[in-house]
């Protein structure tokens, strides 16, 4: 996401922290399952967990 000619004065990920923060989940940014670069695979239909501990992300398969 990019800003534009006006700034909005935040960027995604603090709008995401600012609202994630008031609620017990797992949150990750630049996390490999995209249309980018590096992209992982997901299997369709199967359940994960999301496992976020300091600046480390796992996707646990259920």
């Amino acid at each position: 996401m990019k800003d534009t000619e006006r700034p909005f004065g935040k960027s995604a990920e603090e709008i995401i922290q600012e609202i994630t923060a008031k609620v017990e989940c797992p949150v990750c940014f630049n996390f490999p399952v995209s249309h980018s670069k590096e992209n992982v695979a997901l299997k369709v239909g199967v359940a994960y967990t999301l496992k976020v501990t300091g600046n480390k992300a796992s996707l646990v398969e259920l």
